[in-house]
Order: C-alpha cells, then sequence, then structure tokens
C-alpha cells in the first residue's frame, strides 16, 4: 500500500468569487452564502432536518491530508451501459469482473438479471461476487421523479441491486430548482437504503462546466450533501464530455468533508488517467475499459473519445 497525499489545487473560492474560505470543514461549507441558499430553499424538504440533526455533532470534520491507495482493481466499476447491449457482451463484463476482481460491474437495468445469473453460475467456491450497479433515469435524467423511484424499488427490492446510479435533472439545477433535485434524491435515497443498497448520483460535471460553470457543480455536490447520498459521480459518457482532474478535484473538497466519495467516469481508459482520478479524489473509477486500465503496458491505450458510456 502506498500513500498518496497530492490533491489538486482547486478550491470554491476559486471558482466562485463570492466565497471567502477554504472548504477543509463541514461547517465551513455549510456556512457558505451558495449552500445557504440551497438550505433555504430546501427548508420544508423533510431531508433537511435529518441533514442538520446528522451532522451538527461533527460539523468540524476536516478531511484527511493523505488517502491509502488500495489495489487498482478495487476502484473499478466495470461498465457496460451501450443501448446495443447483448447477453454474450453481459457474459464477458461478468467474466472480467470476477477475473480482475473488479469492484463492481455498472449495467442497464434490463441486464441485472442475467448479470446476476451469471456471476453466480461462473462464482468459484469462496471468489467475491462483485456488487452489481445499476442505472436509474439514465442518460438523460429527465424521467419523472416517480418513474425513477419505481425503477430504484424494483432493482434494490426484487433485483437486490448494491448500487444506483442516477442521473440528476440538470434542467433544474441550471433554473435553481434545488428543492426538486433534494425531493427526488432523497426519495430515491430511501428506496435504496432501505435494502441495503447505496446511491451514486451522476451529476454531468464535464457539460456543467462547459456550458454554465464550475459554480453549477459545487451546487449539484450540496444537493447531494443535503439528500444524504453515498456518491457524487462525474459523467455518463454519453454527452461527450467525460471526467476531468479539475472537476474530480473540486467535487472531492466540496463532498468528502460530508463523508461522500467521488466515481469518476467518462474517458478514463488506462491506468495512468485512473491513478490521476484517484490520486485527484476518485474513490471509485467507472470504465468500460477495467481490463485495460489493470493489465500491464495499459498506458498507452486511451477511450478518451469512445462514446456509448464509459
Amino acid at each position: 500500500v502506498t500513500e498518496r497525499s497530492h490533491h489538486h489545487n482547486v478550491t470554491l473560492s476559486s471558482v466562485m468569487p463570492s466565497s471567502t474560505f477554504e472548504p477543509s470543514t463541514a461547517s465551513s461549507i455549510i456556512a457558505s452564502p451558495q449552500f445557504q441558499k440551497i438550505l433555504s430553499k430546501c427548508a420544508n424538504e423533510p431531508v433537511t432536518e435529518h441533514f442538520q440533526q446528522k451532522h451538527a455533532q461533527s460539523l468540524n470534520t476536516s478531511e484527511p491530508e493523505s488517502r491509502p491507495l488500495r489495489n487498482l482493481s478495487s476502484y473499478i466499476d466495470h461498465t457496460l451501459l451501450s443501448p446495443s447491449a447483448t447477453q454474450s457482451q453481459i457474459r464477458t463484463v461478468c467474466s472480467e469482473a470476477l477475473n480482475y476482481s473488479f469492484k463492481a460491474i455498472c449495467v442497464n437495468p434490463c441486464h441485472v438479471q442475467f448479470a446476476t445469473q451469471c456471476l453466480r453460475e461462473m462464482q468459484q467456491k469462496e471468489q467475491e461476487l462483485p456488487l452489481i450497479a445499476a442505472v436509474v433515469g439514465f442518460p438523460l435524467g429527465q424521467n419523472l421523479t416517480s418513474i425513477k423511484v419505481q425503477e430504484t424499488r424494483e432493482l434494490v427490492s426484487e433485483l437486490k441491486v448494491d448500487e444506483i446510479d442516477i442521473v440528476i435533472n440538470v434542467g433544474w439545477l441550471i433554473e435553481g430548482s434545488y428543492e426538486k433535485i433534494v425531493r427526488e434524491l432523497a426519495s430515491v435515497q430511501r428506496e435504496a437504503e432501505s435494502n441495503g443498497a447505496i446511491v451514486k448520483v451522476i451529476i454531468e460535471s464535464g457539460l456543467l462546466r462547459r456550458d454554465f460553470g464550475p459554480e453549477k457543480i459545487v451546487e449539484a455536490c450540496m444537493c447531494c450533501i443535503i439528500a444524504g447520498v453515498a456518491f457524487v459521480k462525474t459523467s455518463t459518457g454519453f454527452l461527450g464530455q467525460g471526467a476531468s482532474l479539475e472537476d474530480v478535484a473540486l467535487m472531492h473538497r466540496v463532498v468528502a468533508p460530508f463523508g461522500i466519495h467521488v466515481k469518476a467516469s467518462g474517458g478514463v481508459g488506462n491506468r495512468e488517467q485512473a491513478l490521476q482520478m484517484i490520486d485527484a479524489g476518485a474513490d471509485r473509477i467507472g470504465a468500460s475499459k477495467g481490463v485495460v486500465i489493470v493489465s500491464e503496458g495499459s498506458k498507452g491505450s486511451d477511450c478518451s473519445n469512445e462514446k456509448g458510456g464509459y
């Protein structure tokens, strides 16, 4: 195990001139005008009171200066989200996930049952199975909240999915309807949590930075903090804007003091890129090139222009 203590020097004040603090503690983030603006719009949401009670005793917790680097395979969500994915390809993803001890596989909901069956059939004695993640509201995030909640309910209660990767409603974020985002994410979080699953929220950080500025990345992360999810995630990989080191570092700075993790996804295609993302603050890597990432001599490979998710 090695220690990687460097983090890219991205601060909230560098992207939000009105901010005058360094986001090293939960209390400094909560006290910021940006967070207070979102909190006030969500004042009538039950999850807001729960958030305030949860963090009342831990507002001065600082982000650790260094993070141990685990086995690289344990960071990988081995992913196949192409609309043309076949059962044969899903079987290959499952086989690779087992052979390389990846943390999870990530597939579309229609493939969950088959993937679960494949993993169990392929599992060797005492071999640990990867987690199963499924996407919700993918890839645009524009479904009705009731549909996202129902999809989550079926995935976690009936199909026993371990993780939900849900796409945020970017339009609500842009127009400042923070209460709608928090309400939706909190509803999905409740369904997942009641069945022992976690939620990862895809915020389309590349799109937000390109078209609306990094302050929208910060606001999306703040909504996720209030909703109480486990991860914020960069991208779907379908909009041409994948993960960047700058975005991962910024997201990590905002959410880490609250115990929330970052998943980098979209365009991570080789070992060097994956290690850079981890160094910037990522605790998971969503990639279709998981085998390339963990295999020796993979540095020359690059899938930054690949579409179809990750």
